[in-house]
């Protein structure tokens, strides 16, 4: 469904990078397992039952949703909001004015157009990054 996590040093924060454009994503995770996060991208927003509780993947740091191309519906960020991580959402001034958008209060908003280093940055003003790689 995604971009399987690196292994990495215990104790590195989980970031969640769920974006539909493959080398965007891609870029996000390399530039997160950089500076100290444990970064896993995914195609689509999970499916109910596995956003963080009783499954294999570990529950998130940080959640990023770029919002760019994704049919995000209110409640599939509204369940992403229950994992309890903070919610970083990435777009342009039409995807985050849909109403799926508002679904949700997030924690850090970045509108396009933004650096990658902007979204790093914003990642490590929401949680510290882990023990360098």
């Amino acid at each position: 469904m995604g971009d399987q996590p690196q292994d990495g040093p215990p104790g590195r924060p989980v970031v969640w990078v769920i974006s539909g454009q493959r080398w965007p994503r891609a870029y996000m995770r390399g530039e997160l397992l950089e500076a100290g996060y444990e970064a896993e991208g995914m195609e689509e927003i999970p499916p109910p039952g596995a956003a963080g509780v009783g499954d294999a993947r570990a529950a998130p740091a940080v959640v990023i949703v770029d919002l760019f191309g994704l049919p995000a519906r209110s409640a599939d960020l509204r369940r992403l909001a229950r994992t309890g991580a903070p919610l970083l959402l990435l777009g342009g001034a039409m995807d985050l004015d849909r109403t799926a958008a508002h679904a949700v209060q997030p924690a850090a908003v970045l509108r396009r157009p933004f650096t990658i280093r902007e979204v790093v940055d914003a990642v490590r003003r929401l949680c510290p990054p882990g023990p360098p790689a």
